[in-house]
């Protein structure tokens, strides 16, 4: 609170918090009012990327003392990376600022989750080929079909499937 009205002897003064009746040969009156003072805010900027939300976004003005939950939400196919205050943070659906006394940053980029994939190393011995060969990199849950050609006057004599053998084929 601070001094809102100070009156002595019904004529209002300048605000002060002290008041001095010096030499005194009459009555005299002395009345204060009180208002109370603007609460102490601060401010949370909050930005986010494109492929996904922060919400709330912007500049978000938060009383001292309380606090600001943020729920962050990448699109599909997207992760998020998030900074608070300069500083890289781990990544969750939502952030909150307990007991807010200075104003804080809340930054979310969001990214393209990297496809997870396998490796197919495929190899044959001489007198014939395997196509495509060598280490063949396959997204998961896709198919990947390999051409299995004896040269001529050949035929398989050994395929092996993760170091099983398999019957004899040629796709």
């Amino acid at each position: 609170y601070e001094v809102d009205v100070l009156t002595i002897d019904g004529t209002p003064v300048a605000d002060t918090t002290s008041v001095t009746f010096t030499n005194v040969v009459a009555d005299h009156t002395i009345d204060v009012t009180f208002v109370a003072l603007p609460p102490v805010t601060h401010t949370i900027t909050a930005t986010g990327g494109a492929n996904g939300t922060i919400n709330p976004p912007g500049t978000i003005v938060v009383t001292e003392g309380d606090n600001q939950v943020f729920t962050i939400t990448p699109d599909a196919g997207y992760e998020m990376a998030l900074t608070v205050d300069g500083i890289a943070t781990t990544s969750s659906s939502t952030f909150a600022f307990m007991n807010v006394t200075t104003d804080h940053t809340i930054d979310v980029t969001f990214s393209l989750i990297p496809p997870v994939t396998h490796t197919i190393t495929a190899t044959a011995g001489g007198n014939g080929s395997i196509t495509p060969s060598g280490a063949v990199v396959v997204t998961d849950g896709n198919d990947q079909t390999f051409t299995i050609t004896p040269a001529v006057g050949y035929e398989v004599d050994v395929l092996t499937i993760d170091g099983t053998p398999v019957a004899d084929t040629t796709s």
